[in-house]
């Protein structure tokens, strides 16, 4: 685990974790371990199947997946809500300005809560259509 060092959370020596992986899109996201994809390992799989296959979703477009160190508190997670923000305002604008739908899961939530709070009314009311939080079993 990471501690926290002054100013800044340190991993310990040998450990990196990239969350840049697949950010934007939903490959990181369909299962725990996207080489092997094992219905025990199935994480939103079947959530993005449905709204890919039945209600038409086209991933990159207008489905993205926003993947995080979750090991961290909103202040260390650096560049992240930048991040954020750039993918919901692309996908806002690539879809003829429509409000995004932001779904989070587990700790997700209080992340995404954390995005919320640091943004503007106006752009919340721009750009946000619904935000829900998942709980999947």
């Amino acid at each position: 685990m990471p501690r926290f060092d002054r100013n800044a959370y340190v991993s310990p020596e040998g450990v990196t974790l990239d969350t840049n992986v697949d950010f934007g899109d939903v490959g990181g996201l369909a299962y725990l371990d996207p080489d092997v994809e094992l219905d025990q390992l199935s994480y939103f799989h079947t959530l993005i199947d449905l709204l890919v296959k039945e209600l038409k979703y086209v991933t990159g477009t207008d489905l993205h997946g926003a993947p995080y160190d979750w090991r961290m508190a909103p202040d260390g997670l650096g560049s992240y809500f930048e991040k954020l923000r750039k993918l919901i305002e692309k996908t806002w604008s690539a879809n003829r300005n429509q409000e995004v739908i932001l779904i989070s899961h587990s700790m997700g939530g209080p992340i995404l809560q954390s995005f919320l709070n640091s943004m503007s009314v106006e752009w919340k009311k721009k750009h946000i259509k619904v935000r829900r939080d998942l709980i999947l079993t």
